[in-house]
């Protein structure tokens, strides 16, 4: 005969414990945003100062497109050109001012940035502090991935850094 009742608790409970691997999982990949954003952005300054080419791509989203034109494919080949030349240097200082979320799925924040890079090695260019906005989107597993950065066009050094390591006037 079939013990229907023990049946039952036996898949009470194993619901009731899927329930709250569940749940620990969901508070594990999306809690504490602001931390997770502020350690996105820190990670990306440095990994983009080591020239740690899979790191820095990976925090940044496929979907990237800023208000100056620059696609995903414009910023992945700047950075394989960048972590190529060994020459270059660049240090490269972040404060997280600010963040605020518009939906669960995106946020923006407004970072200071500041630094000092050296193209071929040859001359300093100061950099910053310039306030910039980055946007950026939560995947899937919580992680925060950069969509946009707007803002850096408007300080000098930046502006002389795009234009020797592009090679334009």
């Amino acid at each position: 005969m079939i013990n229907w009742q023990g049946m039952a608790l036996r898949l009470g409970l194993w619901l009731g414990g899927l329930l709250i691997v569940s749940l620990m999982g969901f508070w594990i990949l999306y809690s504490r945003p602001e931390e997770r954003i502020t350690e996105t952005i820190q990670s990306a300054a440095r990994s983009f100062q080591k020239k740690e080419m899979g790191n820095t791509i990976a925090l940044i989203s496929p979907n990237y497109r800023d208000p100056y034109g620059y696609t995903y494919g414009d910023v992945y080949r700047f950075l394989l050109s960048w972590c190529r030349d060994r020459d270059t240097q660049a240090w490269v200082w972040v404060t997280v001012e600010e963040i605020w979320r518009s939906t669960f799925w995106d946020a923006d924040a407004r970072v200071q940035v500041r630094g000092v890079a050296m193209p071929d090695g040859s001359f300093a260019v100061p950099f910053g502090p310039v306030t910039v906005t980055i946007s950026l989107e939560r995947t899937w597993l919580g992680r925060w991935r950069i969509v946009s950065v707007y803002g850096w066009r408007t300080d000098q050094g930046l502006v002389r850094l795009e234009n020797e390591l592009t090679d334009q006037p």
